[in-house]
């Protein structure tokens, strides 16, 4: 297999957002897209796609025929049947959590990147807390497959500093820490800039939200373990919650469950909007007086607080949830997911105290760029293959 060009960059993704919406899905998305606009001939490797994936003609894909966002030996076997079939090798992979570690095992000699989103060992914690046994068990099954897959790696890009702080840990001893590259997340900040320009009280019409209403916004998927039930329970406990509402964007598999206990407890305020385009999510947001994060799961780095900041409005965020400040401002305030009460009074205490800051906005757009973080990649990419 003869060297390929200088600037041909494999990506490993098992799932992107036409095969599942997640976070981690929509930053592999974010990658790819930035990294080609950047010059670089991207390479994604990925499973069968339900539809377009929406990427610049400049990418090309290779489909695979395995299922997608899952860990299974299916997957593993058919990047090394379709990497084997190349008659060149890339300037450098990049792989999105586990995905291309059988890829980056198959070529030691060429440069690759190890995209952590997460810890089977945080998950393995977060279950253990939440008291379910059957996901603890499903997590164990994947522990030591975990400490493999992070085997050989030329660097390991957290995408945020709890995920970093984990992998820097006793627990990851196969990790070397000097390989270890904290890169945040990334948000499009077009979009963001877009929604900042609305008028808020447009916006709040449209949801038929009155201009005086103190307004709390989640968006997420509706499970368990994002804490949308602790959520709608810390709610009636609000000293104004005449005045407040609750609305929730997303969907998921606990919406009825989560409708039958608004209807069992007789919560007005509540609103379950079920799936939301994001653009509607960024509106949601630039109207609101506190966004609320607060899942009881371990998260590398959620996008929902990093948007919430870049566009000025305070977040509430789980106390495990680390999310870099921006200098010189505040606007993150954490709680305890479990506790319906704490929730209740950090919500009160962000409602009274703190309101939407355009300035908080524009050191957030910068500290949280999109465009920074792919000109990080780009500068670890070219660092690597010199």
């Amino acid at each position: 297999m003869k060297q390929a060009d200088k600037r041909t960059l494999w990506i490993i993704a098992r799932s992107l957002p036409v095969h599942i919406g997640g976070g981690m899905e929509h930053i592999a998305k974010s990658t790819i897209e930035g990294l080609a606009h950047s010059g670089w001939q991207v390479v994604t490797v990925t499973n069968r796609l339900p539809a377009d994936p929406g990427f610049p003609e400049s990418v090309s894909i290779a489909e695979l025929d395995a299922p997608p966002g899952v860990h299974s030996g299916r997957f593993r076997r058919a990047c090394v049947t379709w990497a084997r079939a190349q008659t060149s090798k890339p300037a450098a992979i990049i792989s999105v959590s586990s995905a291309g570690s059988s890829i980056a095992r198959l070529m030691p000699n060429v440069p690759s990147i190890y995209q952590c989103h997460g810890t089977r060992y945080t998950e393995a914690l977060s279950k253990l807390l939440a008291g379910d046994p059957r996901g603890l068990i499903n997590v164990w099954r994947y522990f030591f497959r975990e400490k493999i897959d992070l085997r050989g790696f030329d660097r390991y890009v957290p995408i945020g500093p709890a995920i970093e702080k984990t992998l820097r840990s006793r627990a990851y001893p196969m990790v070397p820490p000097e390989k270890i590259h904290l890169i945040v997340n990334g948000i499009d900040m077009v979009r963001i800039r877009k929604v900042m320009g609305e008028n808020r009280a447009t916006i709040r019409r449209e949801f038929d939200i009155s201009p005086d209403a103190k307004l709390i916004v989640a968006a997420s998927r509706l499970v368990r373990s994002k804490g949308v039930f602790q959520l709608i329970r810390a709610f009636p406990r609000l000293q104004d919650k005449k005045n407040a509402v609750l609305l929730i964007a997303g969907d998921g598999p606990h919406r009825s469950a989560l409708e039958k206990l608004v209807a069992s407890e007789s919560i007005s305020g509540v609103r379950l909007l079920g799936a939301q385009p994001r653009d509607q999510v960024h509106r949601l947001m630039r109207c609101a007086d506190c966004v609320a994060q607060i899942s009881l799961a371990a998260e590398g780095l959620g996008l929902v607080a990093l948007e919430a900041l870049s566009l000025g409005c305070p977040v509430l965020l789980s106390n495990h949830i680390l999310v870099p400040a921006v200098p010189g401002h505040g606007g993150i305030h954490h709680t305890d997911p479990r506790n319906v009460d704490a929730i209740a009074a950090s919500i009160d205490s962000i409602l009274s105290s703190t309101k939407q800051d355009n300035a908080l906005a524009t050191a957030a757009q910068e500290q949280y760029s999109l465009t920074r973080m792919i000109d990080r990649y780009d500068a670890l990419l070219e660092e690597l293959i010199r």
